[in-house]
């Protein structure tokens, strides 16, 4: 019998995703949304050829417009250059897709926890595809506001990447009322690197030119972080359990290092538990 230590711990995720349609927002449409956005559709397709009654009901929120040099390391062409991003996304996936009747939805605006009260309903994953500490500071309110009382988990997928590195971390909110306590949560990002909210923005501005843009991060590194995003997805939608919560990748050294479902790994990255409703905003 092999000894309970050394057996692998699994995240198992909770039955209502597989009852109705999964509510997905995307959080950003650039150099890692724009990847993971068309991904979604291979993994709702999928799904519904396996039998989930509905499949992926996706949202992708992104305030900017296509510029020239987002034709290089983003998912656009020439032709959409000043097209809002998500308007042009995901008017491309619903309409390559109408034969399975793909109804996606695009918000041209910024993600903000305002705006999700307002204009969105709450989701089951938020995926942040964003590269601000203010951006992520506005997922965790949202996701804190939406969910606070809430009776099921929601999971915050959250993708960042510099020039040539990068982590996804999938964490669980599980609100006052939630249900599903049987099993340990899955950190937050904010939880397991506090550092990528706190203190002050990096100087970081945005690159003017494809040259700029490629100088800056390579080519590859946000699809990179993108297929690890979706690789979660799938594997823990495709057997409503997962042994891993993230991965930390280095395309320089040609390293990826995984984040097990273990509280005692956890713990070795600086993680307290917190309660079930997770830590207040900071």
């Amino acid at each position: 019998m092999t000894p309970p230590s050394s057996q692998k711990k699994l995240h198992v995720l909770p039955a209502h995703l597989f009852d109705g349609a999964i509510k997905i927002h995307v959080i950003g449409c650039g150099g890692t949304g724009s990847v993971v956005v068309p991904g979604l559709v291979k993994i709702h397709r999928t799904m519904l050829t396996l039998g989930h009654p509905k499949g992926l009901d996706v949202t992708v929120w992104d305030g900017d417009a296509v510029s020239e040099s987002n034709t290089v390391r983003q998912n656009f062409f020439e032709s959409d250059i000043g097209a809002n991003k998500a308007d042009i996304m995901v008017t491309r996936l619903n309409v390559a897709h109408s034969a399975i009747n793909l109804d996606w939805t695009a918000r041209n605006t910024r993600f903000t926890a305002d705006r999700l009260s307002r204009m969105g309903d709450a989701a089951d994953f938020y995926i942040g595809c964003v590269d601000t500490k203010a951006s992520r500071r506005e997922i965790l309110a949202a996701i804190q506001r939406r969910h606070g009382y809430s009776l099921q988990s929601s999971y915050w997928l959250d993708c960042g990447n510099k020039e040539d590195f990068g982590q996804v971390v999938c964490g669980e909110w599980r609100g006052s009322g939630a249900l599903n306590r049987t099993q340990p949560r899955l950190p937050l990002v904010t939880e397991l690197l506090p550092e990528i909210i706190a203190g002050e923005e990096e100087d970081d501005a945005p690159s003017c030119s494809a040259v700029q843009s490629i100088i800056r991060q390579g080519v590859i590194t946000n699809q990179m972080c993108a297929s690890w995003a979706l690789a979660w997805l799938s594997e823990a939608l495709r057997h409503g359990q997962i042994g891993w919560n993230g991965v930390f990748f280095n395309l320089a050294q040609g390293r990826v290092t995984s984040i097990p479902v273990d509280p005692e790994k956890w713990a070795a990255m600086g993680y307290t538990p917190q309660p079930d409703s997770c830590q207040p905003l900071k």
